[in-house]
């Protein structure tokens, strides 16, 4: 039994699947090697692997790249350090 938020989730995963399929996965690179602009409508994908960051980042998508602190190198410029929190 589906509930109305149960649909909803999967309504926009695949509504997202559709748009990186039909936008983002065709689009090539710019000839200057430069990434495409970075789309602001997107929320933007996360992921721990350093590849498929580069590659969402060069395709103009926002990607939050996720890694312990142990992968890490000492000369990368951090600007901030969070945390997770409870909510409530």
């Amino acid at each position: 039994l589906l509930t109305l938020t149960s649909f909803q989730r999967h309504f926009l995963e695949c509504l997202a699947c559709f748009e990186y399929i039909t936008i983002y996965k065709q689009r090539p690179l710019n000839d200057s090697g430069e990434p495409h602009p970075l789309n602001k409508g997107l929320i933007g994908a996360v992921t721990c692997h350093l590849e498929i960051a580069n590659q969402l980042y060069y395709m103009g998508v926002p990607v939050w790249l996720v890694r312990p602190p142990g992968a890490i190198p000492y000369d990368m410029n951090i600007g901030a350090q969070c945390y997770p929190r409870d909510p409530s």
